[in-house]
């Protein structure tokens, strides 16, 4: 008994020792120049074996009676980084790492197969069991919360005179950082809650935001930002061979075609979530393809994706782009197929302008509650995007009981920033300007003045021209919207007299964006120029306003509106318009009351219009902005107009019986390595006699500017038709070939070419040129104008284009040939530029 209490005491007092030399260390790595965590790095002491692994927050825990007093923490594509702990206590430490070239480390290829291979061909192989598009339905509840900082302020532009209002910001605001992060100022933040929907057949999906707060420097209605950056916007499904970031088409890394793409390696195995998983580490065979760098866990049994980390680096070509981050954890669902759970986005903007400052954004998405193959009512999946109109004023209590995770520290010192500099004046300033350069408009409470693109214009008719418009905002009303201009002109002033344009127009349902609109207008239009109240035709209507074209009308008219979203995609629109012009610049008209006559000038030509529009477009995505909508979608699906007018002689004046119709369809095809595709497809018919003002003039562009929509060879008013068929064809190709030649490489430049035709005829009736036929169209006489150009049988116009974009970021050059009908004294070859804005 004795020598057993010797031994038990003995026993004690060693265990206790022992433990007295448990070393317990925890903390978080973030990376140093985001602040975001790093999931998944490893974390050891350098001369054992002894570690552990971030969790997706980034945090980690050791504890062990065998510490080293150097604690490692390394991770793909980041400089490792070793800290001195304290043996045998307990502490905190954490890690900033700094991202590095992204490198794999040193792997031994043994004869044989590639055994990452094989764990890819499973892969591919139970695509149809994991991949979440397969299930019949899914809905799950959201949790996202996004931030928004400057970064690389350089000392330059701190100093610059346009910032000396906010020197205070840089000299006392307290920055977030950590002890060897990089400095970053918050200027936004965001969180929301939403109910994500999903339909398989028909593919349908939406996003019900339940609740939004928003925080942001010059944000006074955080409805747009929070319908921008919500959960359904950010939706990154890798099982798609092509993965959509931004407008880019990267190729995934379980894409069936990856092998062609990227190397695989096959690192190690481990237990994630009770789940056995293979770690592959695959980066992309080339530098500037389309194609990612990270790593990826793989379910031994499933042989679905657990996790995935991957980066694009900064070699890719992507305007702006520094590095992108995205990190999934998935979940298996009761019925199989798995959805992500956690997701953390990381996108580091470079400066737009040298020597300025760049623009961090950070996202978390959390999903829970995932239900499986219970379809909703179809009702539920008609709106892509739909806001509570309650969404903005939830109160703390709602968030603190619902967010998944409390603010943290950090978060809180993010809020009380935004707040200080959302109260200098200085930037209330700034952020009125950016407003007004970016919208066009500048508010004055419940009124948009501008735009102000148009307050100055010079033409053949008016001389200069002076406009002012204003327009109501949702703050006056969110059910109707009254919008008006006058404009002056300085050479005819006394003959045109006041120009001006008023319209009313009230929503009937704005779940369905039902409206009935009128409007009365009187101005000057160019010939030919479609009318441009529901569709801007920038190039024209510019080149009115700027004197480009010398063959103008006066019009007036007035018009009568209705429309409506039938079903998600799918908007009709009918309305009718009374209209007169009269012929202005270097053309009129010419009415004959029989060949023989004396000609006697006409004065003026009215119609009335019945018009219906009919626009399929079913993988778009609208956002709200106040009583406006704009498309964001980048889905790559076709989008489908038809129109048909009917003119009805002797109503409200009305001179002419005709029937039109236009049909069009355009697209854009993403196509990976070899980048992207647009085209455009019309068919257009007149189907009755009608003067040259209401036939269809060819849009040519004769101007120094290349334009998508118009022939860049063809003058002004060269051709008219009445029936005609149109096709356009560009391919960016993304710098596919200059990517591999050293000098370009380094400029990012990207090639483009493209060929645009028309192949129309005009009837005999209306081709005034045709001294054969007499044009009996309006009390048996005959109209005549300006001579034009038709189009010789079985011989379309066409032109072809060779180009350069992404000159500076911002500039493209095309080099045009014009194939044909160079007789008509046109350029058969012509170098022209464009403002172009692609990532």
């Amino acid at each position: 008994m004795k020598y057993f209490l010797i031994f038990s005491m003995t026993m004690f007092l060693v265990c206790g020792h022992i433990a007295a030399q448990q070393t317990i260390v925890s903390g978080k790595v973030t990376d140093a120049t985001t602040g975001e965590p790093i999931p998944y790095a490893k974390v050891y002491y350098k001369n054992s074996h002894l570690g552990a692994t971030t969790s997706f927050e980034g945090f980690y825990s050791i504890k062990s009676s065998q510490a080293d007093d150097s604690l490692t923490v390394e991770y793909l594509g980041y400089t490792p980084k070793s800290k001195h702990i304290k043996k045998g206590q307990t502490q905190v430490v954490n890690f900033q790492i700094e991202s590095s070239e992204t490198q794999m480390g040193e792997v031994t290829i043994h004869p044989g197969e590639n055994p990452a291979w094989r764990i890819l061909r499973a892969v591919w192989a139970h695509k149809s069991k994991n991949d979440k598009t397969y299930l019949t339905a899914y809905q799950y509840k959201s949790y996202s919360k996004i931030e928004l900082s400057a970064t690389n302020i350089s000392d330059k532009f701190k100093n610059s005179t346009l910032m000396k209002p906010f020197k205070n910001i840089f000299d006392s605001l307290k920055m977030i950082s950590g002890d060897d992060g990089k400095t970053i100022i918050p200027f936004f933040i965001s969180e929301s809650f939403s109910d994500i929907y999903y339909l398989k057949n028909p593919e349908l999906k939406s996003e019900h935001i339940r609740a939004s707060k928003l925080s942001g420097v010059g944000l006074e209605d955080g409805s747009l930002v929070s319908q921008l950056m919500g959960s359904s916007l950010q939706d990154y499904n890798f099982y798609d061979n092509w993965v959509q970031i931004i407008d880019k088409g990267f190729i995934s890394p379980i894409a069936d075609g990856g092998l062609a793409f990227y190397r695989y390696y096959l690192i190690d195995s481990m237990v994630i979530d009770g789940k056995y998983c293979y770690k592959i580490e695959f980066k992309p065979k080339l530098d500037k393809d389309l194609a990612f760098t990270g790593t990826m866990w793989i379910n031994d049994t499933s042989f679905a994706l657990k996790r995935i980390i991957v980066a694009v680096d900064k070699k890719a070509n992507i305007n702006f782009i520094r590095t992108l981050h995205i990190q999934q954890d998935l979940v298996p669902t009761t019925a199989g197929p798995w959805l992500v759970a956690k997701e953390r986005i990381t996108v580091d903007v470079s400066e737009i302008a040298g020597k300025t400052f760049g623009v961090l954004g950070k996202l978390y998405i959390a999903n829970t509650d995932i239900i499986v193959n219970k379809p909703q009512k179809l009702k539920t999946y008609e709106e892509k995007i739909i806001q509570d109109d309650s969404a903005l004023q939830q109160k703390d209590g709602y968030w603190d009981k619902t967010r998944p995770d409390s603010l943290t520290k950090e978060d809180k010192t993010i809020l009380h920033i935004i707040d200080t500099i959302k109260r200098m004046p200085a930037i209330k300033t700034v952020a009125d300007i950016a407003e007004v350069v970016i919208n066009g408009y500048y508010t004055v409470n419940k009124v948009d003045i501008g735009p102000y693109i148009y307050a100055l214009g010079t033409n053949v008719v008016e001389g200069y021209r002076f406009r002012l418009g204003f327009r109501t905002n949702e703050d006056f009303s969110k059910l109707w919207i009254f919008k008006a201009y006058a404009a002056v002109g300085t050479q005819d002033w006394a003959s045109n007299g006041l120009k001006y344009s008023v319209s009313a127009e009230h929503f009937l349902s704005r779940e369905y964006w039902t409206k009935i609109g009128v409007q009365n207008e009187y101005d000057v239009a160019g010939l030919g120029v479609a009318d441009d109240f529901f569709e801007d035709n920038t190039l024209l209507t510019e080149s009115a306003q700027l004197g480009l074209l010398t063959r103008l009308d006066v019009v007036h008219l007035y018009r009568i509106w209705f429309e409506s979203d039938i079903v998600q995609g799918f908007n009709i629109r009918a309305y009718f318009v009374q209209k007169s012009l009269w012929p202005r610049g270097d053309y009129t008209f010419y009415y004959y009351p029989n060949p023989q006559n004396t000609s006697i000038v006409m004065q003026n030509i009215t119609t009335s219009e019945v018009d219906i529009e009919a626009r399929i477009a079913f993988k778009e995505t609208y956002i709200i902005n106040g009583n406006r909508r704009a498309n964001i979608g980048f889905e790559p699906a076709p989008i489908i107009l038809i129109q048909y007018s009917r003119g009805i002689k002797n109503l409200f004046g009305g001179d002419y019986n005709y029937n039109k119709l236009i049909v069009s369809l355009e697209q854009t095809v993403k196509m990976g390595t070899f980048g992207h595709a647009d085209y455009y497809i019309a068919g257009q018919k007149i189907f009755n006699t009608l003067p040259y003002p209401l036939l269809t003039v060819e849009p040519g562009n004769p101007t120094i500017f290349r334009t998508y929509e118009t022939f860049n060879m063809m003058n002004f008013f060269e051709f008219v038709t009445d029936q005609s068929l149109t096709a356009f064809y560009t391919q960016h190709l993304d710098g596919i070939f200059f990517n591999r030649i050293p000098l370009l490489k380094k400029l990012k430049w990207r090639e483009v070419v493209g060929i645009k035709a028309v192949w129309g005829s005009i009837s005999p009736q209306n081709d005034i040129n045709n001294p054969a036929s007499i044009q009996y169209a309006h009390d048996g006489g005959k109209y005549a104008s300006s001579n034009f150009y038709t189009f010789l049988p079985n011989k379309p116009y066409a032109e072809v284009s060779y180009g350069v974009e992404n000159i500076f970021r911002f500039f493209r050059i095309d080099f045009l040939q014009r194939l044909n009908y160079l007789e008509h004294g046109a350029p058969q070859f012509g170098v022209k530029g464009s403002f172009y804005f692609a990532f």
